[in-house]
């Protein structure tokens, strides 16, 4: 398994540094964890300071954030992953949004589909407001649709968890809750209190690659 020769076999055997590069690159190839940090611009500074912990925390369990870019809960939950040097995935609605690099900026043609089936006024959406919502739905299934979070963080006026309590209180956050929600994805909002201790006990049980941490 290893691939350590036997004595005297004329190969030579594997070092202990050969070993544990081996263990870790067996570790860096585990199935990788994801979670969504994300939720409304007008998140109270207390909220913010909570969410950069966490997102703080979470890059050093090995979790990789999914958010995108938006001031507020947005960037808070990104400066904390940064602060780890964590891995994160930061989709924006178009190259250089808001001054930001991530190159996660090209939409999946299904990702129009299923914004279009979740946002309840889609038709009405600017081309612009079209394409943050479309951002959402990357947030909470990835790149190409099929790697889904683990759960959902965040805060909305409203408290808003589930698709049946989306209204326009919500803001456009509740897009990507509702997509969460109707994958059995739990979504905790720090609206409510305890939300944020069964969020650190998701991170606990779940296992991350060990990316995250630099």
């Amino acid at each position: 398994f290893w691939g350590i020769s036997p004595a005297g076999s004329g190969k030579g055997h594997n070092t202990l540094g050969q070993i544990l590069m081996t263990v870790r690159s067996l570790l860096m190839d585990a199935s990788p964890v994801y979670y969504a940090g994300i939720g409304s611009r007008s998140t109270p500074n207390d909220v913010m300071a909570q969410m950069q912990a966490f997102g703080e925390h979470a890059a050093k369990r090995g979790w990789i954030l999914r958010s995108g870019a938006a001031v507020g809960a947005d960037t808070a939950f990104e400066t904390g992953c940064d602060r780890a040097g964590g891995r994160k995935e930061i989709y924006i609605p178009r190259q250089g949004y808001k001054g930001h690099p991530s190159p996660h900026y090209n939409s999946h043609p299904d990702a129009i589909k299923l914004a279009s089936s979740i946002h309840p006024m889609w038709s009405r959406l600017s081309p612009s407001a079209k394409g943050l919502v479309t951002r959402n739905m990357h947030q909470i299934l990835g790149p190409t649709l099929n790697t889904p979070v683990r759960f959902v963080l965040c805060w909305t006026p409203d408290g808003c968890e589930s698709i049946d309590q989306y209204s326009i209180r919500t803001g456009g956050t509740g897009t990507a809750i509702s997509l969460a929600d109707v994958n059995n994805i739990p979504v905790f909002n720090l609206k409510h209190l305890g939300r944020l201790d069964q969020a650190y006990e998701m991170i606990e049980r779940g296992m991350g690659n060990g990316q995250g941490y630099q």
